[in-house]
């Protein structure tokens, strides 16, 4: 009896990456076309028209500041590998992986040029996972303690979105928080130590050196307290790009409302069910804004606005890649 053909590993993860395209833009699609069907898409464009350019642009400001926190940050964290970066060169780097992460989401992504770079600084290959995996990790950790934060300081808010037990679900996420905030300042622990090597070793066929690269970090509360303000002040410039966004378009949603609205809404387009969450964020701040009065066409201006600026520093940063330097550098 003949044997069935053996499908090559490379070839096997390479459709189940198209099928999961497939599947993510029919997600996109099918999200967008339930919202748009009950929306008024003349309106959308009139919203839009009427965009102030001056508070659009300091929104923009905001945000390429948290790039530049960012920035900071990644700098922090490459320092217990002695590796010393520039945070300009950094900032250019983390607007090139905005490039692939708008642009090229599914493909190649903006962690895996985040770990290249690290690498060409001189960090290593697992020394570059482990820095990038830390600073998603840092960043998931603050964007939590605003979300707990947020909801137990605006229970007028979580009560209209009708979330019970309210009480118990801010205890429960501070217990959350405080067990991401041990890990995080206990690198060497088996749980991380596991969860790198399955989320991130697969990026240069790592193991053990994956995890054996966080030994650096254990100890450094220096660093990783330094690090943790910045990940808890880049939270802070997205909330203020929000606030002034929504400014731009004259939304009737308090400032002090996106300190619950923006870490939920970010958390929910975590969610890797649709292309760089569209649809998703349309559907989620028609939900938020909708608490207020906003009618769904201002929002989804509101959500297209968000996406122009993903675009634009995604442009610059596919700029800035055609014309830098490859290779090992030092900065």
């Amino acid at each position: 009896m003949d044997s069935a053909p053996v499908v090559p590993a490379a070839l096997e993860r390479d459709s189940r990456r198209k099928l999961f395209l497939i599947l993510k833009l029919v997600v996109s699609v099918a999200l967008l076309y339930v919202l748009l069907r009950n929306a008024s898409v003349s309106e959308i464009f009139r919203t839009l028209g009427s965009t102030n350019l001056g508070l659009f642009l300091v929104a923009l400001g905001f945000y390429l500041l948290r790039i530049w926190i960012g920035a900071l940050r990644w700098s922090l964290l490459l320092r217990p590998l002695e590796v010393r970066a520039s945070p300009r060169f950094l900032f250019r780097s983390n607007l090139i992986a905005a490039f692939f992460s708008n642009f090229l989401p599914t493909i190649i992504g903006g962690d895996p040029v985040r770990v290249y770079d690290s690498w060409r600084l001189g960090a290593g290959k697992a020394g570059a996972v482990s820095v990038v995996f830390l600073d998603r990790f840092l960043g998931l950790v603050a964007l939590i303690v605003f979300a707990v934060l947020g909801m137990a300081a605006s229970k007028r808010l979580v009560d209209s979105l009708g979330i019970p037990f309210l009480e118990l679900w801010t205890v429960v996420g501070m217990l959350l928080m405080f067990l991401l905030l041990w890990i995080v300042f206990h690198p060497t622990l088996p749980v991380l130590d596991r969860f790198t090597r399955s989320r991130w070793a697969s990026l240069g066929g790592l193991d053990q050196q994956a995890s054996d690269s966080l030994a650096p970090f254990g100890g450094r509360s220096d660093i990783l307290g330094k690090s943790f303000a910045l990940s808890l002040l880049l939270q802070l410039a997205i909330i203020a790009h929000y606030v002034f966004l929504a400014a731009s378009l004259s939304l009737p949603v308090p400032a002090a409302a996106f300190l619950v609205i923006a870490p939920l809404a970010i958390l929910v387009m975590m969610l890797p069910i649709s292309i760089n969450a569209i649809g998703l964020r349309e559907n989620v701040f028609v939900f938020f804004f909708a608490l207020y009065g906003v009618p769904s066409s201002q929002s989804i201006a509101f959500a297209w606005l968000a996406l122009a600026i993903l675009l634009l520093v995604g442009v610059a940063g596919g700029i800035l890649l055609a014309t830098r330097r490859e290779g090992r550098v030092t900065v």
